[in-house]
């Protein structure tokens, strides 16, 4: 079998949970991308970082070449790393620096820096589960089971870690999801305040509604629990955190992107079933974003646009793969519930099943017309469209 020939057999597993996932192999891919990523920004920016954080370049270099697995890897915080490196973000590189050691940290990794500005940073301190207020000074240390955090602030934090998990006299201010044997941040109010969740600042939630969306996350992964169990590894290996957000009169509306690994906005203000679609067509996204890690999915060669019935308008090929992708992700979804005998007294998996069968097929026209598509480009869409049928 050829490289490109075995590399596309590999890549069906990113098409659909049904067609199994290489977990060794997704790790590699992740945590190459990552360590590529934070090789590149700690090169481009260690003096800065330095001096303001003394040994916190030191201590992240180690921890990118020894400490990385692939739950730490697909970050959202290693996409904010890489948008800096890129001149995308105006964030000061001590900062994004200061974040990324935080999340190391939060998964295990030892080590005492300090951090010190001249003007409070307008970021907010969080680690794991909790949220500081933003602070001019940082000091942390841990020795990957207990963890003492202090801002200039008077704030402080105390921590331990049994069993892979961080517990605190303090209250949690971000409530997690649990799926399976991950956790998932919900993060509203002041977690949600970082630079590039600003776009969201007009929908996001206040602090005060976090545990009630929670409990609606969690009615979700319950759901798909009893009635899609094979989606729950799906959605729990590559979300990190999710951010409700309040759409208005029932409308389902969610969001990721390639530059935030990990991360999704999602409506809360729906039934179960619907939060629990989103959940899976933003992790789909994910796995098309990891797939764009190995090569192309398209080479370039055909630059005619094809028409979205999702969007409503002639789109580029990828886009078209793009969205073929998720929405047959949710299809099978969809007949999954229904087969499984989920409630819906509200016909929503009908209706669901009615628009998306003519949507796919409109989208695979443009699929099966191109010659543009790559072998990677065309694992991820034919085996669903096999299993659709």
């Amino acid at each position: 079998m050829s490289a490109s020939a075995s590399l596309a057999t590999f890549a069906r597993g990113f098409s659909c949970p049904q067609e199994g996932l290489d977990e060794d192999s997704l790790e590699v891919i992740a945590v190459e991308r990552a360590r590529e990523v934070g090789r590149l920004f700690l090169d481009r920016h260690a003096s800065a970082i330095a001096e303001a954080g003394g040994a916190l370049p030191e201590l992240l270099g180690e921890w990118l070449e020894n400490e990385l697995d692939f739950a730490v890897a697909w970050d959202p915080l290693f996409g904010v790393a890489e948008e800096t490196l890129l001149g995308k973000s105006d964030s000061p590189p001590a900062e994004v620096a200061a974040r990324l050691a935080l999340r190391m940290q939060a998964a295990g990794c030892r080590g005492e820096w300090r951090l010190a500005g001249e003007r409070p940073t307008p970021v907010p301190v969080r680690f794991s589960a909790w949220t500081l207020p933003a602070t001019e000074e940082l000091t942390v240390s841990s020795d990957g089971s207990e963890a003492n955090i202090r801002t200039s602030g008077g704030h402080s934090l105390q921590l331990t870690r049994e069993d892979g998990w961080w517990t605190s006299a303090t209250p949690e201010t971000c409530p997690q999801v649990s799926i399976l044997d991950r956790r998932v941040s919900v993060l509203t109010g002041e977690a949600a305040a970082t630079p590039e969740l600003l776009f969201l600042a007009d929908q996001v939630l206040d602090g005060g509604e976090a545990g009630a969306a929670a409990k609606s996350f969690q009615g979700a992964v319950e759901v798909l629990a009893a009635h899609a169990p094979a989606y729950l590894p799906w959605i729990a290996r590559v979300m990190r955190e999710v951010v409700p957000i309040r759409s208005g009169l029932g409308a389902i509306n969610s969001g990721s992107s390639k530059d935030l690994p990990g991360s999704s906005h999602l409506s809360i203000d729906v039934i179960p079933t619907a939060i629990a679609e989103m959940m899976v067509h933003e992790s789909t996204h994910n796995y098309f974003y990891l797939v764009r890690a190995l090569g192309p999915v398209e080479d370039g060669s055909d630059e005619r646009l094809f028409y979205s019935p999702i969007k409503q308008r002639p789109r580029p090929i990828e886009y078209i793969l793009l969205a073929y992708h998720a929405f047959a992700n949710v299809l099978l979804l969809t007949r999954d519930l229904a087969e499984s005998g989920c409630p819906d007294p509200s016909g929503y998996l009908e209706r669901n099943e009615s628009e998306l069968v003519p949507q796919l097929a409109q989208l695979a026209e443009g699929l099966e017309e191109t010659t543009g598509l790559t072998p990677l480009g065309v694992a991820l869409w034919q085996p669903l469209a096999e299993r659709i049928g």
